[in-house]
């Protein structure tokens, strides 16, 4: 059983721990912050932690993201698919689509908040976007902080741009 704001799940094999953190909790190395930091919205976010290094309590810090980046609700996310954790290790630490549609359900239910909504007429395109990057394959020819080859990046990236308003 996860403690509150937290989910353990496991994807390719690798268990990673999510925590919620919300505005007026402590993170960063050693918890060191308060959320929000400086200039930071108070937005909720969420952590990523590989179970199998105790580099800290939680595990070894993978990423952070906010909330909204996660569900879609900004600029930034779409609000599906799998998620790339590190670039660097992109075949290691990455979440694929089912158990990210797991996270993203916790993620709505702890915050209350409702699904995102996409766009009329975007689902088309969405699915088209999940079979170039299903199809590209995460250990040939990562690209910086990218999961996918620069081709097929430069291909979905089109298909998102056609989806903004």
């Amino acid at each position: 059983m996860s403690a509150p704001g937290t989910l353990h799940i496991v994807d390719h094999g690798i268990p990673f721990l999510l925590r919620i953190v919300r505005a007026g909790d402590r993170y960063g190395l050693d918890d060191c912050l308060t959320h929000p930091h400086k200039r930071d919205s108070a937005a909720p976010l969420v952590e990523f932690y590989d179970s199998r290094h105790p580099h800290t309590p939680r595990g070894q810090f993978v990423s952070r993201y906010y909330v909204d980046t996660i569900l879609g609700r900004d600029r930034w996310g779409t609000g599906t698919g799998g998620l790339c954790l590190d670039g660097g290790n992109a075949s290691v630490w990455f979440i694929g689509e089912e158990n990210m549609a797991r996270v993203r359900a916790w993620l709505a239910e702890e915050l209350g908040l409702a699904p995102p909504a996409l766009p009329p007429g975007s689902l088309d395109a969405v699915a088209m976007l999940r079979v170039i990057v299903d199809s590209a394959s995460l250990t040939d020819g990562v690209h910086g902080y990218e999961c996918v080859p620069g081709e097929t990046m430069r291909k979905a990236r089109a298909l998102l741009k056609g989806l903004q308003p």
